[in-house]
């Protein structure tokens, strides 16, 4: 319950602030998610059998770390290079960009809030995180 509603208010606090961008900077950010959410989810574990068996950490915190690392680093890698290559701003009209804008970056914290839920869940915390638990026994 109390992680349900922290990650409904990071998703309308991310969704908030990244519409006054713009869609064509929420298009870019969008992208730049989707591709760094797909390189965490295809490396983690490699990255996590090079940090568990060559530097002997604990694979419990490796896990989420890698995980997270991924997508944090790509993020920044990708954004950077997308400033600096993607110059110029492109107009629409006002509604369809304030619209656009408040789609696409609410897709963009779907996939930001997703990736701390996951890494959070990825923690050898036990059964429950913030009174969240995947599967509920029954009596």
């Amino acid at each position: 319950m109390v992680m349900n509603i922290i990650a409904l208010l990071l998703v309308l606090a991310i969704t908030f602030f990244q519409s006054t961008f713009g869609l064509f900077s929420g298009m870019i950010n969008v992208m730049c998610t989707i591709t760094a959410v797909c390189i965490a989810f295809g490396y983690f574990e490699p990255l996590n059998d090079f940090l568990t068996l060559s530097m002997g950490w604990h694979p419990g915190y490796t896990l989420a770390a890698s995980f997270v690392l991924l997508f944090v680093v790509s993020l920044i890698i990708l954004r950077t290079l997308a400033d600096n290559f993607i110059r110029g701003n492109v107009r629409f009209p006002q509604y369809v960009d304030w619209g656009g804008a408040a789609v696409g970056a609410f897709i963009n914290a779907q996939g930001c809030v997703g990736v701390m839920v996951l890494e959070l869940m990825m923690l050898p915390f036990g059964g429950r995180v913030f009174m969240f638990q995947r599967y509920e026994r029954q009596g």
